[in-house]
């Protein structure tokens, strides 16, 4: 008798799997019936594939860069109106142009503070806003080296990364001071800066130094 009820039990189950089954791919070629027409995917790329030291130069707008900070101005001057970021927890949102606009303007800022190839400026904010990559974007665009400063990480290790990468100055965002070392406010400055001659040590991109990773 049990065994008579387990089997009524499983042909039960696999009946409704099977029902279920045939509903749920009946609903997928419905919804892929009504899919827009002529909205197929033209591009001549797909996520799985990897592209070489050459494959970008293949983009018509991107030919002929040398510099990271070239493909991104290329694009903003190509596509200014798109959005580049959005922040969500402030509904916050940036165009291509703007935020090369804002990198642009942290460049000046640091012009002062580089003299030369692979001098090292530290970013100590929250990545929670669009202030930390125009900062990133607006280090390279000055000639500096990148280096990111977590300062939730334990004191200790914060001290050993900045005495190791030797910073000439911490980019923040609102903080007047950071430590005893030279800080840039990216909040304090003005809405434009006056425009900056491009250094002249960036003659190489095989050779500059564009970001510092330290691992735990």
């Amino acid at each position: 008798m049990r065994g008579e009820v387990l089997t009524s039990i499983f042909v039960t189950g696999f009946a409704a799997f099977c029902l279920l089954t045939f509903v749920a791919w009946r609903r997928y070629l419905w919804v892929a019936d009504k899919a827009p027409r002529g909205q197929s995917d033209t591009s001549q790329y797909s996520l799985t594939d990897v592209f070489d030291d050459r494959q970008f130069l293949n983009v018509p707008h991107q030919k002929g860069i040398r510099w990271l900070t070239e493909v991104f101005s290329r694009s903003a001057e190509k596509f200014p109106h798109l959005t580049a970021l959005q922040i969500p927890h402030t509904g916050e949102s940036i165009t291509f142009a703007e935020l090369d606009a804002r990198a642009e303007n942290v460049a000046a800022a640091l012009s002062r503070y580089l003299t030369g190839p692979d001098q090292v400026v530290a970013v100590a904010m929250s990545q929670d806003n669009w202030q930390i990559v125009a900062s990133h974007l607006g280090i390279l665009k000055a000639g500096g080296t990148v280096l990111f400063l977590d300062t939730t990480l334990p004191e200790t290790l914060v001290t050993h990364m900045l005495n190791d990468a030797r910073p000439v100055v911490i980019v923040t965002r609102g903080q007047r001071k950071f430590r005893d070392l030279p800080t840039l406010d990216v909040m304090k400055l003005p809405e434009r800066m006056p425009r900056r001659r491009a250094p002249t040590w960036l003659d190489d991109p095989t050779q500059r130094l564009a970001a510092i990773f330290y691992t735990s």
